[in-house]
C-alpha cells in the first residue's frame, strides 16, 4: 500500500526539525564566532593532613662539674698613710690585683674602680675597702666609669668592650668590632659618645644611648677610622665633637661629626704613650717614648710647651685636672709630676719604684688617684696641701 501524500510530508518535516536541532556553529577560523563559557568552576576542597605526633627525646642530665675552691692571698689589703712636704699619701698594696692597668672614680667620687691584669676590682674611696670583684681571669687593658649611667666601661683583650654594672658585675651591653685587643678608651663629659682604640690599628666611635635598651643586642660604631700602626692612646673633646688618637710618633685628630681628619702632628720619639684634652679642649698634651711633655693649642695647633725632663726617663701616662690647672704626669721611673700651668711651676711628688700606669683627680679635684705596674696604688690628698712653692721652673719652649 502506497503511503498517502500527506503522511509523506509529515516525514519529511520531523527530519528536518530534528537536523536543525543538533546543529552547532563551528569556531575554527570563523572570528566573531568564539564562544566563551562564562561558568565559574567550583574548586575540590583541599585535603586536610594531620601531622603526626612529635615524640621529644628524654633529656639527658649533664652533671655540673664542680669547681673546687681557690684560696687568695691572705693579708689582702695593706694601707699607709704618711705626711709629706705637700700632700697627704695613702698606699694601698692589694696582692691580688696583679699588674693595674687603669683606674677611675665614680661620678659621685665614693667609689674607685681598677682595671687589672686579673679582672676589675671595686673599693670604697673613703676607707679603701674592697667592695666588689668582677671578671676575675680576664685583663682589663682600660677602664672607665661613665658620668651620665655610673656603669662600668673595661676594654677586654679580645677586642670587646663591656659595660657592667659595678655592684652587681651585670654586663648591659657588648660592643663587638674590634680584632685584636682594646688599648684605650675615652668617654665625652656628658657620657654619650665613647672612642675605642685597638692594636687592630683602628680606633671607633660609639654612641651609648643605648647601652641600657634590652630591645638592642647589635651596637654599631657612628665612625671608623684606620690608622699605619697600632693605636696606643684616644681622647675625645668635651662635647664630643673631636677625636684624637696616639700611634706611632704621629697624633692624629678627627672631626667626629663630619669624620673627616682635622690635622696630624708629627715628629714624636717613638710611640705615642697617652694624650690629654684639658677640660676646656683649649689644649691637647701628649708624652711620647722620651722625656718631653708637649703641649698644643688646638685653636690654631701651635705648640705651647716642649719641655725636656732630664731627670726622668721615659713618661707613661698623663691627665688634667678638672678645673685644668694641674696637668699630672707620670713616667716608667715611678715619678709623678705636677706641672702648674698657670706658674710654670712643676712640684715632684715621691718616687716609688714601679711604673706609674694610670693617674685621674677625683670629681672635686681634692684627690689624685695614681695606679702602679706592681699592683699598688695610692690616693694624694691635696685638701691640706699648701700652694707650689718649691720644685722647678721651666721655661716655655
Amino acid at each position: 500500500m502506497k503511503p498517502s501524500k500527506a503522511g509523506f510530508v509529515l516525514v519529511i518535516l520531523l527530519l528536518l526539525a530534528c537536523r536543525l536541532s543538533s546543529f552547532a556553529p563551528h569556531s575554527h577560523g570563523i572570528e566573531g564566532d568564539m564562544v566563551i563559557d562564562t561558568r565559574t568552576a567550583t574548586p575540590l576542597p583541599s585535603p586536610t593532613f594531620t601531622p603526626s605526633p612529635t615524640i621529644s627525646p628524654t633529656p639527658t642530665l649533664t652533671p655540673v662539674t664542680e669547681i673546687e675552691p681557690f684560696l687568695l692571698d691572705t693579708g689582702i689589703i695593706t694601707a699607709t698613710t704618711v705626711q709629706t712636704t705637700t700632700v697627704v699619701v695613702t698606699e694601698i698594696i692589694d696582692r691580688r690585683s696583679g699588674s693595674i692597668h687603669q683606674m677611675a672614680w665614680s661620678p659621685d667620687g665614693d667609689l674607685i674602680a681598677a682595671g687589672t691584669s686579673t679582672g676589675i676590682y671595686t673599693f670604697d674611696a673613703k676607707t679603701f675597702e674592697e667592695i666588689n670583684v668582677l671578671g676575675v681571669g680576664e685583663s682589663i687593658n682600660s677602664l672607665l666609669i661613665s658620668p651620665n649611667i655610673g656603669l662600668l666601661v673595661s676594654g677586654e683583650t679580645n677586642g670587646d668592650i663591656q659595660w657592667r654594672d659595678a655592684e652587681s658585675g651585670w654586663v648591659w651591653a657588648v660592643y663587638k668590632g674590634h680584632s685584636l685587643g682594646i688599648t684605650d678608651l675615652a668617654l665625652s663629659d656628658q657620657g654619650n659618645f665613647l672612642v675605642s682604640g685597638s692594636d687592630d690599628r683602628s680606633l671607633r666611635l660609639w654612641s651609648t644611648n643605648n647601652v641600657m635598651n634590652p630591645n638592642v643586642d647589635d651596637y654599631m660604631p657612628l665612625s671608623i677610622w684606620e690608622v699605619a700602626d697600632r693605636v696606643t692612646c684616644v681622647d675625645i673633646r668635651w662635647d664630643g665633637q673631636v677625636v684624637v688618637a696616639g700611634s706611632y710618633e704621629n697624633v692624629l685628630l678627627w672631626d667626629a661629626i663630619t669624620g673627616e681628619e682635622i690635622t696630624t702632628i708629627n715628629g714624636f720619639s717613638g710611640w705615642i704613650h697617652d694624650i690629654a684634652f684639658d677640660p676646656d679642649g683649649l689644649s691637647l698634651a701628649v708624652v711620647d717614648s722620651s722625656n718631653h711633655l708637649q703641649i698644643w693649642d688646638t685653636t690654631n695647633w701651635e705648640q705651647t710647651h716642649n719641655i725636656e725632663f732630664a731627670k726622668i726617663n721615659q713618661f707613661s701616662t698623663l691627665t688634667f685636672s678638672l678645673d685644668g690647672e694641674i696637668l699630672a704626669i707620670g713616667s716608667d721611673d715611678g715619678t709623678i709630676l705636677l706641672l702648674h700651668l698657670a706658674e710654670n711651676i712643676v712640684n715632684i711628688l715621691e718616687n716609688y719604684p714601679h711604673k706609674v700606669t694610670s693617674l685621674d683627680f677625683n670629681p672635686e679635684g681634692s684627690q689624685l688617684v695614681s695606679s702602679y705596674q706592681n699592683g699598688a696604688w695610692r690616693i694624694w690628698d691635696f685638701t691640706t696641701a699648701s700652694p707650689p712653692e718649691k720644685g722647678d721652673q721651666y721655661e716655655k719652649e
